[in-house]
C-alpha cells in the first residue's frame, strides 16, 4: 500500500507529488463509488470513543472493483489505484465551552501515517467546519480504508458531523460526509 496526498506538489521539469517522481500519463478513470450519508448528524456518544463515519447504504460498483459496506468501510476488490475524494461538516449544538473534533482515515485497521489527522476546535453551536481530503491509494485486492471520528477529551462532550438543509432555496441538502472512489489507469 502506498498512499499519495495532493499536497506540497511540484511540477518542475517532470511530475512529482511530495517529492516522489511520478510517472505523467496516468488519468482518472469513471467513478465507481460516488456516495453521501443520509444521517442528519453523526455524533460520538462520549470524548475518546471513535465513532466510524458512514457515508450512506451498502453498494458495490457496476464492475465490482470497489465496495461500501452501510457502516462506512471501502473494500477494495481489485488490485490498482484509486482516486479517494472525502467531505465532512464538523460541527457542534449545545453544551458550552470549546468542543474538539478530530478525525482519522485507517488503511486495514491501522491510522495511515501519511495523512494528517484532521481536528477542528469548535466554540459555537452555530458553526460548522468543511473539511475535505482527496488522496491516491494503490491498494491490494482485499485491502480497506475506513474513518473514524471522536470528540477529544482536551474540549467538551459535544459535537460530530452534521447534515446542512438550504431553507429557502430548492438546493441539495449538503451531507454530514460523502465519498467519491474512482479508478486511475494509465493512459496507453
Amino acid at each position: 500500500m502506498s498512499i499519495t496526498q495532493f499536497k506540497d506538489t511540484n511540477i518542475i521539469g517532470e511530475l512529482t507529488i511530495n517529492g516522489i517522481p511520478v510517472q505523467a500519463g496516468v488519468w482518472e478513470d469513471t467513478i465507481l463509488i460516488d456516495s453521501r450519508s443520509v444521517a442528519a448528524s453523526q455524533l460520538p456518544s462520549v470524548v475518546d470513543t471513535p465513532l466510524q463515519v458512514e457515508f450512506g447504504g451498502s453498494q458495490t460498483s457496476p464492475g465490482g472493483e470497489v465496495s461500501l459496506s452501510a457502516a462506512g468501510r471501502v473494500t477494495f476488490n481489485e488490485t490498482g489505484s484509486y482516486l479517494i475524494t472525502s467531505n465532512f461538516r464538523l460541527g457542534r449544538t449545545g453544551a458550552s465551552g470549546t468542543s474538539v473534533i478530530v478525525g482519522q482515515f485507517f488503511y486495514n485497521g491501522v491510522a495511515i501515517p501519511q495523512l494528517e489527522g484532521a481536528a477542528a476546535r469548535i466554540d459555537n453551536a452555530n458553526l460548522v467546519v468543511p473539511l475535505s481530503l482527496t488522496f491516491v491509494i494503490h491498494a491490494t485486492a482485499g485491502d480497506f480504508i475506513e474513518v473514524f471520528i471522536a470528540r477529544d477529551s482536551s474540549g467538551a462532550n459535544s459535537g460530530g458531523l452534521f447534515q446542512f438543509t438550504p431553507t429557502t432555496l430548492p438546493w441539495n441538502d449538503a451531507p454530514s460526509a460523502s465519498i467519491r472512489v474512482s479508478r486511475l489507469l494509465p493512459i496507453e
